[in-house]
This record gives C-alpha cells, structure tokens and sequence, in this order.
C-alpha cells in the first residue's frame, strides 16, 4: 500500500514538475517581449561604457567566459570605463545599445540573438559601436547569422589541435602600428587552443597576430572534419587575431582565450586594453587602422 502511494505521489509530482516546465521554460522567457531589466547598478556606469554580452546555444567555455569578464572588470578599473555584463539578449535594441560605446562577445557561440536584435546590434555597430568578439565568439556556430560569419569574422573556422589540444606557440605582431596592438612586442609566447581557418580574413581586414605553426602542432586526428590543420609555413599564413572596420564601427576578433589560463597572459592582457581603447575610439581619431584595410 505504502509503495503505491509513493508511486502515486512520484507521479503527481512528476506531472507538476512537467507542468510548470511547459508554463515556464528558458525558451518561453526568451522570448518575452518586455523591456530589458536593468539592475539599479547600471544606473552607476561611467563613460565610456562596456557592455559584455556572455551568452552561449553552443558550446560553453565555462572557465574562460568568469576569466575573461574578471579581466574586463579589471581593465575597466584600470582604464576608467564602466562594465556591464548581461547574457540576456533582450538588451540588444536600439535605445538600450545607444548606452554603449563597446560590445564584447566573451566566448558567444550559437545563436543567442532573435533576427530582431541582430538587425539592431548590425545597424549599431556601422552607425559607430565597437566590437570585440573573443575565442569562440569566432567558431563555425555562427553560421545562421551570415552577416557576422562572413562579413564580421570573415573566414569559418575548421577546427582546433588535440593531443594536446592546448599547446604553447609563438605568436608574431603583423601589424606593429596598429593602434589595437600598442604595447605588444614583436613576438611572444603564449599556451592557448589554436583556432585554423578555411582562409584569411581577405579584403578590408588588418591582420593583427600570426601563428608560428612550426612551434606548435597544428593537426587533430581524434575527432573533427579536419585533420591537417596547417594554413601555411608563415605566420602572416595563419592569422589568430585581426581588425576590420563598418561604416563608422570598428571591431577586433582575438583567437586567444579558450581557457581561464589564457587571460592571465600579460600579452592577451595588452592585445585586449588596446583593442578596446581602439574600438573605442579612444585612439586612432583619424581612423588609420580603418584605412589600412584597404
């Protein structure tokens, strides 16, 4: 009698549980069409303003994504703009953007933004935003959102090393008087998860950093479409970070940060600082990075 009833509560339970599930679910919220609910700190925020949108459909870089927004929170202090951070997709609208001097995709894969909000992040960003997009804001998951795949990004990505899949590599400066890489030296060293590409950016991108492919191996054949990751004997062959700018906007994507170690680099640090400071329009006010695209 006792493990009847138990069966007959389990049920009952289970039934609410489903129940609630199908009147509230993560979908079901996302797709609320209330205004974005800003928390009273964001009454606070200085200029300039960061916003640092983390929100990921696929896969989720679950040390690097508190890494690097602990980074940002520090360059932040560091450099006298204000942080927000949010992994809701709603803030992505014309009057809430306007706030904003900079964006930061930390880590976003997937496809964490309804049409309308891409469309509202696109016409911010060639009216003057700033985009920065780290790592896997750069993989082949963004596919469903051409605009930023091959316009932003440029090249699809095809794949990364295993065994070991983080592996230290020398990284040369391409581009030493582009303001987005101030401060860094000619080369250095840094352990990372190296990202290849189907191609260069191509036309109207800087490339900023190169990868040294013979201090690293770049090949995977465990698991992937590709296992010969090789894009060329140079570094200027296999690019890991470039610039490019829209209309008005400018925007930096940086292959580094797969994991936490990543942003502790003082490297990565300084690509980031510089990055922002450019896309920022903090520096360059004649906008040559913008013209050396070509």
């Amino acid at each position: 009698m006792d493990g009847k009833r138990g069966l007959l509560m389990d049920s009952r339970l289970l039934g609410a549980v489903a129940l609630g599930l199908a009147l509230w679910s993560p979908a079901a919220a996302m797709d609320d069409a209330s205004a974005y609910p800003w928390p009273r700190s964001a009454e606070y925020l200085s200029e300039p303003r960061i916003l640092v949108f983390s929100a990921t459909r696929d896969w989720r870089h679950e040390e690097a994504i508190p890494a690097g927004m602990s980074l940002l929170i520090e360059l932040g202090r560091r450099e006298g703009f204000s942080v927000h951070s949010t992994e809701d997709g709603r803030i992505f609208n014309a009057d809430d953007l306007a706030r904003f001097d900079v964006v930061v995709f930390n880590n976003v894969t997937g496809a964490p933004l309804t049409d309308d909000q891409r469309s509202a992040f696109r016409a911010w960003v060639e009216a003057g935003g700033g985009l920065l997009s780290i790592h896997g804001a750069g993989d082949d998951s963004h596919k469903a959102w051409p605009w930023y795949q091959r316009s932003v990004i440029g090249p699809l990505f095809i794949g990364h090393p295993a065994d070991p899949q983080l592996q230290t590599a020398r990284v040369e400066v391409l581009a030493q008087s582009h303001p987005a890489t101030e401060g860094l030296p000619q080369s250095f060293e840094h352990k990372d998860e190296w990202y290849s590409f189907e191609r260069k950016p191509g036309p109207g991108a800087v490339v900023l950093l190169g990868l040294a492919e013979s201090t690293y191996k770049p090949e995977n054949y465990i698991y992937g479409p590709v296992s010969d990751l090789r894009m060329g004997d140079q570094p200027a062959d296999h690019p890991i970070a470039w610039a490019r700018c829209f209309g008005e906007g400018r925007f930096v994507y940086s292959g580094l940060g797969h994991s936490a170690e990543a942003f502790g680099s003082a490297q990565h640090q300084q690509l980031l600082t510089s990055a922002i400071r450019w896309i920022g329009e903090k520096t360059d006010p004649d906008n040559e990075g913008c013209r050396a695209g070509g």
